[in-house]
């Protein structure tokens, strides 16, 4: 069986059998997706033994590649307590490299090779064609070779340390069927016109159109052989870096037939008969690979390719796999676009066509901009998403907005060394959040903020750390500290609360500091007020003004049946009254019982003894016992 091996995070020859075997590691899963993803999961019972050695960092070995620990979370199998380890494949571990700034003129191998020295990586097989000029700067090795792909086009292969960057990764020949009820337990297919394209404008150098090609028919644009199978044209322009105008309208017809039909993919579970005896390397198919999907059930006969795929190494009849009649993904319109500034742009700065043009060129790549991807939690991951910067330090709108998988992020200042933007998290599928929130007028049914900012706010809940308003309306509200001018409210739950005058009905804090509080009915660890006005103030203390050692304190029973108040001069019992009793209601002076006062004949009972030395008594009446 093909058990996951632990190796030390320090380890760098990753022999034999590591630290440990996992033999008891369940849904083991890799998952790789083409220029993308490449992962590792798997799940062990929180009781196993070997637990001491999964830890962060440490690294994994499964079907001979190896991952990185990343993170370790507890979850239910059944009635077995699991923890999930989830890992990323070694090549990631270039994420934390850096580049400061790199210029480079050659082919793909030499800027590779250049972006990869210095680090654990290595360059491994190279055959993409061609020489350029990039500039790479500020960066990690990853987002290198993301920009090293949008600039010659191409796909990564990992494998360990070393990495291959392939003009087409995989098989070309679809030497593999995926069959219903052969090989294949479930299909579902998708179909995307999103990014359908039936005319084409086609441009070259300088302007350069195909009305005058050999082959053309005279217009600026080549339909395609579908396009009557649509209401309308569904038309983008597509700019070249061609002088020769037969050379560019050949170029125009080659692309229009890659975009010429919707984008069909297939997510297919499979049954890796490559496992079994009489099938074998027969039947093997990788990421990348061209192959046949047929159901005659759905009449699906189709050539697609591998662009995702999820394989269980101790569960072969788990995997799944997702193909796609693949079209150039979002690096390749990337790529263009960054191709068109290069072209558009003369040595004086000038554009060299009309703004009109260029404009309905990004109008068409706008439409085919579509990015997705598995991540556990939305962040800012460096070489996805896309960053809008403005870098004049000296504007007063400085800083940067990030927008990437599932998440919105802002920032206003770099952390230095790298430097890099010191991002605020503002809004992800789950909503908006933020530290810090500057408003007039805020209107919500719900409001959650560190801190607020505002000059008035009108909600139906708010929960806050802290609030400065000058007015706030609401039903209910939690705050930990506030300052506010005006506030009128149902019901507030807060820590501490600084209020000039304030209109509730009902509160509740642990700290009260107010001008004028008026209330129905008051809940608070402590009050500073010059005046309360309250039908119902419950409070364990009430001290005197700039005297926290003279104070009067009142304690009812948590059942009711009685109650103690207690007068303290500098910290000391001075004078109490209560009724702990069940039929009298006693007086203390200095801690000593001096009266007690029968509930039901109100007779008084002197407690102790008397001094009447310098008393003039009337009308004494006396009892000797």
């Amino acid at each position: 069986m093909n058990y996951p091996i632990i190796y030390d995070k320090l380890d760098t020859a990753f022999l034999g059998y590591g630290l440990a075997i996992l033999e008891n590691a369940k849904d083991v899963c890799i998952r790789e997706v083409l220029n993308g993803e490449y992962s590792l999961k798997f799940a062990l019972p929180i009781n196993d033994s070997k637990w001491e050695y999964v830890v962060e960092e440490n690294l994994v070995k499964v079907e001979g590649q190896l991952f990185v620990i990343r993170n370790i979370s507890d979850a239910h199998g059944g009635e077995e307590l699991l923890c999930t380890v989830s890992c990323e494949h070694v090549f990631f571990l270039l994420l934390d490299d850096y580049i400061e700034y790199l210029e480079l003129s050659g082919n793909a191998t030499g800027v590779l090779n250049a972006v990869l020295e210095g680090t654990a990586h290595s360059i491994g097989t190279v055959d993409i064609a061609g020489d350029q000029t990039i500039i790479l700067e500020d960066q990690n090795p990853v987002k290198a070779i993301n920009n090293i792909i949008s600039l010659w086009g191409g796909e990564i292969k990992a494998d360990n340390f070393d990495v291959d960057l392939l003009a087409h990764r995989g098989s070309t020949i679809p030497n593999i069927q995926f069959r219903y009820r052969k090989n294949i337990s479930s299909i579902n297919r998708t179909v995307d016109t999103n990014s359908l394209v039936t005319r084409l404008y086609v441009y070259g150098n300088d302007g350069l159109t195909i009305e005058e090609a050999t082959e053309g028919d005279g217009k600026k644009y080549i339909d395609s052989q579908y396009i009557g199978n649509y209401r309308r044209p569904k038309t983008l322009s597509k700019k070249f870096d061609i002088d020769d105008v037969d050379e560019l309208y050949s170029a125009g017809e080659t692309y229009l037939k890659s975009v010429e039909i919707p984008y069909v993919s297939y997510e297919v579970d499979v049954i890796e008969l490559k496992t079994l005896a009489e099938y074998g390397p027969l039947e093997e198919f990788t990421l990348g690979d061209e192959c046949l999907v047929i159901d005659d059930v759905l009449r699906v006969n189709v050539q697609a390719r591998i662009k995702e795929y999820e394989r269980y190494p101790m569960e072969p009849w788990r995997s799944r796999v997702v193909l796609a009649n693949f079209r150039p993904g979002m690096q390749y319109d990337l790529s263009d676009l960054n191709d068109m500034k290069n072209e558009l742009i003369t040595q004086d700065g000038s554009m060299k066509v009309s703004t009109a043009w260029f404009e309905g060129v990004i109008n068409g790549l706008q439409n085919q901009l579509v990015a997705s991807g598995s991540y556990a939690t939305a962040e800012v991951i460096e070489g996805k998403g896309i960053l809008f910067e403005n870098t004049n330090v000296s504007s007063n709108d400085y800083g940067a907005v990030y927008i990437g998988p599932g998440i919105l992020a802002i920032a206003d200042e770099k952390i230095e060394s790298p430097p890099t933007w010191n991002w605020r998290t503002f809004g992800t599928g789950k909503g908006f959040t933020g530290d810090l929130l500057l408003a007039n007028t805020v209107k919500a049914d719900a409001l959650i903020a560190d801190t607020a900012l505002i000059e008035v706010i009108n909600g139906l809940k708010i929960i806050a750390g802290s609030v400065e308003a000058k007015n706030i309306t609401t039903e209910e509200a939690y705050i930990s500290s506030g300052q506010i001018a005006s506030l009128a409210a149902s019901k507030i739950d807060v820590t501490t609360i600084g209020i000039t005058n304030a209109q509730i009905e009902d509160l509740e804090a642990a700290k009260i500091t107010a001008g004028t509080l008026n209330s129905e009915v008051v809940y608070a660890g402590e009050i500073n007020a010059e005046q309360i006005n309250t039908v119902g103030l419950a409070a364990e203390s009430i001290y005197e003004p700039g005297s926290p050692t003279n104070y009067l304190e009142l304690y009812t029973s948590i059942v009711g049946d009685f109650f103690r108040m207690t007068l303290y001069k500098g910290a000391e019992n001075y004078f109490q009254i209560g009724d702990e009793d069940d039929d009298r209601v006693s007086l203390s002076l200095d801690s000593i019982r001096t009266l007690e006062i029968d509930k039901t004949s109100h007779e008084k009972l002197p407690q102790g003894s008397w001094d009447f030395s310098e008393a003039t008594v009337t009308g004494l009446h006396a009892q000797w016992g």
